[in-house]
This record gives C-alpha cells, structure tokens and sequence, in this order.
C-alpha cells in the first residue's frame, strides 16, 4: 500500500506551467491566453511571433518538447547572414526585401512567456538555457 501511494504521488507531480494563446497581436495573447500544465513530454514553453512588413500579424505560446522548440530556435539566426535567417524584426532590419519573419524563443520556467514583448534580434537570440530571462517586457508599440 505504501509503494502504490508512492508511485501515485510521482506520477501525479505537476511539470511546467506554460503561458498558452493563439493570437494576431501581442495585447490578444495577454487578453485571451491561459496559463497551462504542459504534458508530461512536452519541457519547455515556446514563443513565436510572425511579423509581414515589420508588423506582428501572429503571436502564439504554449507547451513543446525541448528539441523541437531549440530547433526552431536555432533557425533564428543562420550562420551564413540574415538573407537565410528566419527572425528579421523591423526594429533590426528595415531592408524591404524582408518581408518575412518567424522568430522563436524557449524558456523553462513559469509562465515564462507571459507578458515578454520582444523588439529586437538580441532579446530572440538569448539562449535562455544559459542565461535566463528573469525580467519580463511590456510594451505596446
């Protein structure tokens, strides 16, 4: 009996909490988001932003699986410039050949994703694994 409690106190510890929407904007998310239990395979919270013409048209958070999260991550900013990069933000890139953007971000804690508002390449391409983001943005320009 003993052991059988055991094993359903282990089983039942709650993982990651994440920040969860599916939104246009940044302001949507904060409105209309949740804050989630992640299942138990999924580590990690993300955050993409889509931007068309340096304006944010997708902003979504959630639960994902560390190396899929990384992976995207990873695409942020490719070794060989910025024409092979996915995340150009306006605020980084004005060229208007760079219509495009898809930027993510990975974060183990909390909620980590709530109310951050990224604005520029540096704040995509922190490895949070490393140096976590310990203070959050809010800005609505």
């Amino acid at each position: 009996m003993f052991f059988s409690l055991i094993a359903v106190l282990i089983g039942s510890t709650v993982g990651l909490r994440c920040w969860v929407c599916d939104e246009q904007t940044e302001i949507e998310c904060f409105i209309n988001g949740y804050e989630m239990d992640c299942p138990s395979k999924q580590d990690t919270c993300f955050y993409t932003q889509r931007q068309r013409l340096g304006e944010t048209y997708h902003v979504k958070q959630g639960c994902q699986q560390e190396k899929a999260c990384r992976s995207q991550w990873e695409r942020n900013v490719h070794p060989a410039g910025i024409r092979f990069s996915t995340c150009r933000p306006k605020t980084d890139y004005n060229n208007v050949r760079m219509t495009e953007s898809f930027c993510t971000q990975c974060c183990d804690t909390e909620a980590c994703g709530y109310l951050w508002t990224p604005k520029s390449i540096a704040e995509w391409t922190v490895d949070t694994k490393i140096q976590p983001r310990t203070k959050f943005t809010f800005s609505i320009n």
